[in-house]
């Protein structure tokens, strides 16, 4: 059997493998939008931060194998063209391919320095005692979540946006030290009660 365009042999139904890969797509690759937070100097999508160099290699859509991809990167104002050359196997016969696809890069405050920037705080960690300083080194807090410490005589407060994250934090500290959780009353907003968690660690 002959390739109908060619006349070479044919190896995937009428057609021969040069010929079959010039005919089909390895890759498409859309054009999408991030946002970006001046205030922590990272990319969100959806309320969620993504790593740049992943959310371009995800703008690849695929139902075949890519074998490995490259991108070239050429920054226009607030824009990025990407130009993208991955190689790989349609049914498979091997193909590399090049295609372009622009990123729009737009500003704004994401919800983590949003809460910060207004002393939003969900939880307050108390650090009371002798073992003030030994508890402070322990405790690892991400400047996303963080909204300030505040420094008493007998010990520190620390403010967090988030009562997951300080719960994961009064656990962790649970393991060395005593902690104590309290609640307190400080909003209520459609006719919902909003509530400020408390962790005393002594």
């Amino acid at each position: 059997m002959f390739c109908i365009k060619c006349g070479k042999d044919a190896i995937r139904g009428n057609f021969c493998a040069e010929c079959f890969a010039s005919r089909s797509t390895l890759f498409d690759m859309t054009n999408s939008t991030v946002y970006f937070c001046k205030m922590c100097n990272s990319h969100h999508l959806n309320g969620r931060k993504v790593d740049l160099d992943i959310f371009m290699a995800d703008m690849i859509t695929t139902k075949n194998m890519i074998r490995e991809h490259h991108f070239a990167k050429k920054v226009a104002g607030n824009r990025i063209i990407i130009t993208a050359t991955c190689a790989g196997k349609i049914d498979g016969i091997p193909k590399k391919e090049i295609k372009m696809a622009t990123l729009t890069v737009k500003n704004h405050k994401c919800e983590d320095c949003i809460k910060i920037s207004g002393n939003y705080h969900e939880a307050i960690i108390q650090v009371r005692g002798g073992n003030s300083e030994r508890i402070m080194k322990m405790i690892k807090c991400p400047d996303n979540i963080l909204v300030g410490v505040e420094k008493f005589k007998y010990g520190y407060n620390i403010k967090i946006t988030n009562k997951r994250k300080a719960t994961e934090i009064a656990q962790m500290l649970r393991q060395k030290f005593s902690v104590n959780l309290s609640y307190k009353l400080v909003a209520e907003k459609k006719g919902i009660k909003l509530y400020r968690n408390y962790y005393a660690v002594r």
